[in-house]
C-alpha cells in the first residue's frame, strides 16, 4: 500500500481501472496529431500528460495492453476499452490519457504539439504551442504495429512486418 499523497487521480469510463500519480508531471500538456494515435483513441489528436513511472500507481483493477509499435504500447481497460495510457519501452514515462484524469481542468492548455504533419486540416493547432512532426520526435527505426490505414487480410499485415 502507498503512503503517499495522491497528486491526481483518475481511471477509465467504467470504473474498473483506477490511478493516482504521486508527484508532477515531468513534461506539459501535449497534444499527438499522429496517425498512430488517431487510430489509438479514434480522435484527431490526443491529449497526454507525461509522469515518471515510480510516482504512477494503478490502484485498481488490471489493465490490458497493445504493442503498437517498436517504441511503445498503449494500456487500456478490458471492461469498457478505455484508452488510458501510452508507456514508452525506451523511457521509464507514462504518457496518461487527460481525459482519463478525475480533474483534466488542472493542467490547463496545450504547451506542445508533436505529429504536427498528421494534423487534421479543420482542426487548428494550437498557436503558442511548440510543433514538431513525429520524424523530428522519433527515429526511423521505429516500426508501427498497427492496421494500416486500409482493408487489409491477415497475410498482408504479415508481410508488412517482415
Amino acid at each position: 500500500m502507498n503512503t503517499r499523497t495522491a497528486l491526481y487521480t483518475g481511471g477509465c469510463q467504467c470504473g474498473a481501472i483506477r490511478y493516482s500519480i504521486f508527484a508532477p508531471s515531468v513534461q506539459p500538456l501535449t497534444l499527438c496529431h499522429c496517425r498512430m494515435c488517431q487510430k489509438a483513441l479514434g480522435s484527431p489528436s490526443g491529449a497526454f500528460v507525461a509522469f515518471n513511472l515510480t510516482d504512477f500507481q494503478w490502484t485498481r483493477g488490471s489493465i490490458a495492453s497493445f504493442e503498437s509499435s517498436s517504441l511503445a504500447r498503449r494500456i487500456f481497460c478490458t471492461q469498457c476499452g478505455t484508452p488510458l495510457a501510452y508507456q514508452s519501452k525506451e523511457k521509464p514515462l507514462i504518457d496518461v490519457c487527460l481525459g482519463t484524469f478525475d480533474q483534466p481542468k488542472q493542467f490547463g492548455k496545450p504547451k506542445m504539439q508533436i505529429g504536427v504533419e498528421s494534423c487534421l486540416g479543420e482542426w487548428a493547432l494550437v498557436q503558442d504551442a511548440i510543433k514538431m512532426t513525429t520524424d523530428q520526435l522519433i527515429s526511423d527505426t521505429v516500426v508501427s504495429y498497427q492496421h494500416p490505414d486500409k482493408d487489409t487480410d491477415t497475410e498482408d499485415i504479415r508481410e508488412q512486418h517482415m
